[in-house]
């Protein structure tokens, strides 16, 4: 079976196109540990609105990363893991959290392979 990176790199191999135009490598980090330093994940920025203490709504930035399953392994995301990214000469971190009381990431498809993880970005 194809993992989503082979599919990926097979869908591109007769375009003008190059994997990381489409999905951002990555390492993925969870308690200090890195679970994978090669995870490829496809991101967005997704406003939501938040809600404070005093019924203010107010527009939060967050971004929502697909991240194949299989680049987990048998970890699941949860909130304070961390995603680096590094463009270029810059590196981004984006921190696992929940926009609001929401849990910080859901599978996407019925056969489990593709996880949506919020995160805040951070540095």
């Amino acid at each position: 079976m194809l993992t989503f990176r082979d599919q990926l790199k097979n869908d591109l191999a007769n375009t003008f196109f190059n994997e990381s135009e489409f999905a951002d490598p990555c390492s993925y980090t969870q308690g200090g540990l890195v679970v994978s330093d090669v995870v490829v994940g496809l991101r967005k920025d997704a406003d939501y609105d938040a809600i404070d203490e005093e019924g203010l709504i107010s527009k939060v930035l967050m971004t929502e990363w697909h991240i194949p399953a299989a680049d987990f392994g048998d970890v699941e995301p949860r909130v304070g893991d961390v995603i680096e990214m590094v463009d270029g000469e810059k590196t981004y971190k984006y921190e696992v959290m929940p926009p609001g009381a929401n849990i910080p990431a859901v599978q996407l498809d019925v056969l489990l392979l593709v996880w949506r993880v919020s995160t805040k970005r951070v540095a």
